[in-house]
Parts: structure tokens; sequence; C-alpha cells
């Protein structure tokens, strides 16, 4: 018995499948809000329940021909955000094909079939699920997530902040269009990022009231996924009293020689990214860390218990390092209390001798043609002329200006020349100095001639004094 089933009154579409006949609608809605129950839209599920049948010939039998229908269903809700329409059938009071549900773009969230033996109808069940009613200024995200942490960091005197955004997008395509879901998670988690949006009164327990409050921006990480449509980043924001932070360690050494070293190695860290990190690095180092450097070494060697004096105008050693990508520099200096390296500032070696010929009684021997005993000695009661020999090197740093040697060259000399009051006659016998500017160096000899009393010079007699 061959059976005819009627157009139904309306007609169901998923995108062009129609679903023949139409199914049952449920239709249900509630409000899809976000993790701070903040109003994002609502969210409509629709549930069609309905039956696939043989419409040629309802006792056939023929099950081939219900798998092929059912197959045909699955395919046809194979993919998301496809129209559903709902629209009169011919036999309604409407014209056919007037729409009465149009422009919903729902996912496919479930397609299940019945238990049967499916030879001719097979019961089915189709979700679709769709958003509407968006709020005003929300963008849609299903959930989301805004953390923060604050951790001192005590080297450096700064805290250290670590935020993490999350979301999850809600797709808000439509037909054939491409997924929206990452796009407005992309929006909703940058919106939140940045060194303005710190919480107000944070941080509250970790110490900032001694560090400072300036925000700089350091290190950005993301992360995306378009199979979910979920976004994250993690940025790092260091607080600090300045646009930079140095941190270093000290150390006080004394050999066996008694001679006590003091090195600080230290490291500067630029806030900020890129080139602002390190410009703000290097304007530290040389307009404030550098210069203190020799005042900062002799505090520390008198708070460690240094009894000498701490050559501050030498170093005895000096590294500096600029690491462009990190922002920062790094440097190494050493200074020590021997007394044979207390040299000017910018003056790396001096070398100085002081010779002194003395004066002696002065005996003239007479030869005498045939003598047995040699030579005659006559004493003629006055002594030999003194002499006084200085000379030296005096070599500069490569930086040193040629004139500030030969400045440090006259200091030398001058502290060691002799005093006119402590002689009878003195006078220069000899002035010579050598200069090379390449090897910012300068080279000197200088000679004098004095006299002295005959009581107070060595005679042939006498023991020998200096």
């Amino acid at each position: 018995m061959t059976a005819h089933v009627d157009e139904s009154k309306v007609a169901i579409f998923y995108g062009d499948h129609r679903l023949n006949p139409a199914p049952l609608i449920t239709y249900a809605q509630q409000s899809l809000t976000n993790d701070a129950g903040e109003r994002l839209a609502d969210e409509v599920t629709i549930t069609l329940n309905g039956s696939l049948l043989n419409l040629d010939n309802l006792t056939s039998g023929d099950a081939s021909q219900m798998i092929t229908r059912r197959d045909e269903l699955i395919a046809a809700m194979s993919g998301d955000r496809r129209e559903f329409r709902v629209v009169h059938g011919i036999n309604g009071s409407a014209p056919s094909g007037t729409s009465i549900i149009s422009n919903v773009f729902p996912k496919v969230a479930d397609l299940s079939f019945d238990e049967g033996i499916w030879t001719n109808q097979i019961n089915y069940s189709i979700t679709l699920v769709y958003e509407t009613n968006f709020a005003s200024g929300q963008v849609p995200v299903a959930d989301f997530s805004d953390d923060w942490s604050f951790e001192e960091d005590a080297d450096k005197r700064v805290i250290r902040i670590t935020h993490s955004v999350q979301a999850n997008g809600i797709d808000t395509s439509v037909s054939g269009s491409s997924s929206t879901a990452l796009d407005n998670a992309k929006t909703w988690v940058l919106a939140r990022a940045g060194v303005d949006t710190v919480p107000a009164g944070f941080p509250a327990f970790a110490d900032s009231g001694t560090l400072g409050d300036l925000k700089f921006e350091k290190y950005r990480t993301e992360s995306a996924s378009v199979t979910d449509g979920s976004y994250n980043i993690q940025e790092e924001i260091v607080m600090a009293s300045g646009n930079y932070a140095n941190s270093f360690t000290s150390q006080f050494q004394t050999n066996e020689e008694g001679i006590t070293t003091v090195t600080i190695n230290g490291s500067i860290e630029g806030m900020g990214r890129f080139e602002t990190a390190i410009n703000a690095a290097m304007s530290g180092w040389n307009d404030n860390v550098q210069p203190a450097l020799s005042g900062q070494a002799y505090d520390i060697y008198l708070a460690l218990g240094g009894s000498g004096s701490l050559n501050v105008g030498r170093q005895q050693a000096f590294s500096v390092s600029r690491d462009g990508f990190n922002g920062t520099v790094g440097y190494s200096v050493s200074y020590n209390d021997d007394p044979a390296e207390d040299l000017p500032s910018g003056i790396s070696d001096i070398q100085i001798t002081k010779q002194v010929q003395f004066p002696v009684e002065k005996a003239v021997p007479f030869e005498i043609p045939g003598r047995a005993q040699g030579s005659i000695l006559h004493k003629i009661g006055t002594p030999t002329d003194g002499q006084i020999t200085i000379n030296g090197t005096v070599q500069g740093e490569a930086q040193t200006q040629l004139t500030y040697v030969k400045q440090i060259a006259e200091d030398e000399v001058n502290a060691l020349r002799p005093n006119v009051a402590s002689f009878n006659e003195l006078w220069l016998q000899t002035k010579n100095g050598t200069e090379n500017d390449k090897q910012k160096s300068f080279s000197f000899n200088l000679v004098w001639g004095y006299t002295d009393n005959l009581a107070g010079v060595q005679s042939a007699s006498g023991e020998v004094t200096f």
C-alpha cells in the first residue's frame, strides 16, 4: 500500500537543507554572563525533534533508503553558522516562502538518532545554539581571567609584576564567514593590558613604599588557539624609583703582603623595552654609577676594616659590558691600598729615580818620577762639588691629555728637587725632557750641582755616612 504524506504548513531549513517532515521545535533562552557576572548576550537553544520517513513507501521496509536519508542529514548538519529558517509552507495561510524565523546563524551543538530498526522511520534530535541581544559595550567572550602577582626584587630594589590575561571568545560570525571568536577574545584581552591597568591599591603587601611607584613594561608573551577561539597574554611590569636599577656586590680581600683590594661587580637594568631600556641603562652608568664608583669603593674599604689609604685615583682592573637586547650594563672595578700604586687619576705609571753624588774632601795627587812610594797627595782644604740627578718617566692612560702628564711630571720633580736653603750654593746644570703624545708619556732628566762645608763632607779616614 502506498501512502502519501501532505506538505507541512511550515518548512524548516538549515542552510539549503530542508527538514521534511518539519520537526517539532523547542525554544529556550538564557542570559550569558562572564565570570564577573556581567551580562554579555542572550543564548538561545533550539531543539528540533523530528523523524526521517520513507516518503515513497512507508511499508517497503527498505533500510538502505533510510540510511541514505540519515547520511544526508548528517552532512547537512556538519557545518556551523548556516542560516536557520522557518517559512510558511505551500498550504499555510501566508504566501508560500514567507519567513517566520530568519537571519539566525547557530552552531550545531548536538545531533542524535533514537534507537530503532530504521526501515521506514528514524527519529532524530538536533540542538542548535546561537547568541543574540549582545550587551552594549561588552565584548562577547564566554569566560576570562585577569590575574596579577607582585614580587619584591631585593637585589635591584624593584617590584616585578606578572600580569596574565586570558579569554575564550564567542563566535558572532554569520554563515560563510570566518569565526570571530578569536578576534573577540583578542579584543577583550588587549583592552586589559599595559602598565595603566595595574589594580588601584596594589601592591598591598609587597613593599612598594621604598622602591618607588614608576611603572615600566618589560617583556611580553602571547598565545592563541584558532580551534577554541581562546587568546592569552602575559606581561612583566617593573615598579621602580627611576628609569634604571643598579645592583652590585662587593669584595674585600687582603693578601700576604697586607695589600687590600676592594672589588665591585654590578649590573644596571634599564627600565622599559628595547632601545628605551638600553638607553636608560647607559645613562645611569655614565651619569651616576661610574662617577660614584671610587667613593663607593672607599666607603666599602672603611666599613670592612681598611686601615690604610685606598688608591681611588687608580683602578687596578676595570671592565664594562653592554647588552642591548636585555637593556643591561654590567661592570667590574677593583682598587687597592698599595702605597706604590698611589697614582694620580689618569696616570698609569710613574718611574722616578733620584741619585746623589756627595761632596768629599778634595785631594790632588802629584806624581814624582822615581818615587817608589807613588804619588804625593796634596790636600788643598776644600771639598769637591756635589751633584743631584732626578730622572724618570710618567705614563698617562690612553684618554689622558699630554699636558696633564707633563703637569704630573712637574709635580713629582718639584716634590723631590733639592731645597736651595739646604746648601751653600746650588745651581741647575742640566734640564732635559722627551714627550711622546701617541704613547701619552713624558721622560725627564735634571742635574743640580751644589757645594758643602768641608767639615760636613766625607774624608778618606772617616767612617762612611750618608
